[in-house]
């Protein structure tokens, strides 16, 4: 290699090196200039970091408040901003935990909202909800239509209940999430006992320390949810369910220790106070979920899932745990509701049936067509020029809803009615004088 050549590319590859060297020093200094902003910041407190941006976070991430935000968006605005502060990365699962600390220290963050995880499918009318924070919120839960409400931490079982006409069968809505119940769930389990309705909630599981959490998580008051308190049924699965119906089961690593809750009684309020409730292991849950240590803080343990079953035993098996806790029974509605609807139904039939009969007997699109023809040129002129309008007036406004209102607002109803009295009467005698000669 050419010695001048080579001298050049050293200095060249030298002088790109102090640039960023430089560049990296002026980043640390910034950093560490922000970082005395925070009061009593530590180095190591991430935590101390993300509540210092937060209020500026969801300020950015919400226009002022003009809108909501998914936790993901907030935490990407977050993320950002702390790179000013820390050089330390941050999860999304830790920032969901200290979401959950922030609230819990500095009130509900306004207009914060979480991702649907699962959904609810209502019996009879097929309706499936999204269980989002948003999608719950706005949710009516309908009169008289189910009074059961179980909870499965899985989403793969629904072809089966669907196939299996469970939820219809025993007037119960069933939702499924992926896991532990999110805040939204549980707000609709707890407006079904403050709302006044009657309704039974249920939760199954799998049997292994997550299934016993979730089971846990969602009847008794959380971080998150520290005065939620619901009366939920667990259905199983639990170990002795398994060991009985002599289910397969499956070993698991275990690296972590088993929640503390597991090991002593949990406590419920009630009116009069906290009282200590069953709650901790039995011996073969105990065999099953503390394992045999392998090394370090590695366990073998033992666990069932709700797959292990085979899908009529599944069936079975729910069915027997409602039977056992007496709902089985199918839901019947107040007298009250039982003769409103009987009117109802009574009344939309005699409707149905005058309108089939007037269809008959005056041919009401032929009447229709006639109104049609005579209105259409006075009615329409210059229907682009109507949207045209109503984008200026309005950006969100659908051009499909313009012409129907603009339609609307420009036939006369007076006329109409008067025509339409005309041509009923001539429809009417022409009926009468058919009538007439069929009986000659």
């Amino acid at each position: 290699m050419n010695s001048a050549f080579g001298t050049a590319i050293t200095k060249a590859l030298t002088a790109a090196t102090k640039d960023l060297a430089a560049e990296k020093k002026r980043r640390e200094k910034d950093a560490r200039t922000a970082r005395r902003s925070i009061p009593s910041y530590q180095e190591e407190s991430l935590r101390e970091v993300v509540f210092f941006v937060m209020r500026r976070a969801v300020e950015e991430a919400t226009e002022n408040g003009k809108y909501t935000v998914p936790a993901r968006n907030l935490y990407y605005v977050v993320r950002r901003i702390i790179q000013g502060y820390t050089d330390k990365e941050l999860a999304y699962k830790y920032f969901t935990k200290l979401l959950t600390q922030y609230e819990q220290s500095h009130g509900a963050i306004r207009g914060l909202t979480f991702d649907p995880r699962g959904h609810l499918y209502e019996p009879h009318t097929e309706k499936e909800v999204p269980l989002g924070t948003l999608d719950v919120a706005d949710y009516q839960l309908p009169e008289h239509v189910f009074n059961k409400i179980l909870y499965v931490e899985k989403e793969g079982f629904d072809p089966i209940w669907k196939e299996s006409k469970l939820a219809e069968r025993y007037d119960m809505a069933i939702a499924s999430g992926k896991g532990y119940p999110v805040v939204a769930v549980r707000s609709l389990f707890a407006r079904t006992q403050s709302g006044g309705g009657d309704y039974r909630l249920f939760v199954l599981h799998d049997g292994d320390p997550d299934g016993y959490g979730i089971a846990r998580t969602i009847s008794t008051a959380t971080s998150r949810m520290p005065h939620y308190n619901v009366e939920v049924v667990d259905l199983g699965l639990s170990v002795a369910d398994a060991l009985e119906r002599d289910l397969p089961t499956e070993t698991f690593t275990r690296s972590s220790a088993l929640p503390e809750w597991m090991r002593t009684p949990p406590r419920r309020r009630t009116p009069s106070g906290f009282v200590e409730r069953p709650g901790v292991l039995t011996d073969d849950e105990r065999d099953w979920f503390e394992g045999e240590h392998i090394y370090g803080r590695q366990y073998e343990c033992t666990r069932v899932e709700l797959n292990a079953f085979l899908v009529p035993d599944l069936i079975k098996f729910v069915e027997g745990k409602l039977a056992a806790v007496g709902a089985d029974e199918k839901l019947i509605p107040p007298e009250d509701a039982v003769a409103a609807e009987a009117a109802r139904a009574h009344r939309n039939v005699v409707k149905q049936g005058i309108a089939r009969h007037l269809d008959e007997m005056f041919d009401t699109d032929a009447i229709a067509d006639t109104i049609v023809a005579e209105t259409e040129a006075e009615v329409i002129d210059d229907p682009d020029e109507w949207i045209a309008q109503a984008y200026a007036d309005d950006r969100s406004s659908f051009w499909r809803t313009v012409i129907s209102h603009e339609v609307a607002d420009r036939l006369d109803d007076d006329r109409l009615e008067a025509r339409l009295v005309e041509l009923v009467n001539s429809a009417i005698a022409e009926h009468a004088h058919e009538r007439t000669s069929d009986a000659d």
